[in-house]
């Protein structure tokens, strides 16, 4: 499968409006900076994470190229914050902060278990 060129449309924004790989690279990456801080372990604890090498971790922490598809599935599972970008870049969901959805989330599996419990 090709890969898109720098600057090419890929995920529909709204209307005619595209969002283009620049806009996505420097999103991904810039929750990850956030989410990851600048400390000198950041790039680690993100290779560490994504199950990729360190060199790749700071070409993203730098915005040099956002994580493949296959790194940025792990991430999305383990980091609210780029999980929560994903389904805005989809018109999945509103901005709800993404610790009032951890939270949220934390509530529903509580939920569900103590409503397993009852029919047994």
């Amino acid at each position: 499968m090709a890969t898109p060129n720098k600057g090419q449309k890929i995920f529909p924004k709204t209307g005619n409006e595209f969002v283009d790989t620049a806009d996505i690279t420097e999103a991904v990456c810039g929750v990850l900076r956030s989410t990851f801080g600048d400390d000198r372990h950041a790039a680690k604890k993100l290779a560490r994470l994504a199950n990729a090498s360190t060199d790749t971790a700071k070409n993203w922490l730098s915005g040099r190229n956002p994580p493949g598809l296959t790194h940025f599935f792990r991430l999305a599972q383990r980091v609210p914050e780029l999980r929560g970008l994903a389904r805005r870049m989809l018109g999945l969901e509103t901005d709800l902060d993404p610790e009032l959805q951890h939270r949220l989330q934390t509530v529903r599996e509580e939920l569900n278990r103590i409503l397993e419990e009852g029919r047994d």
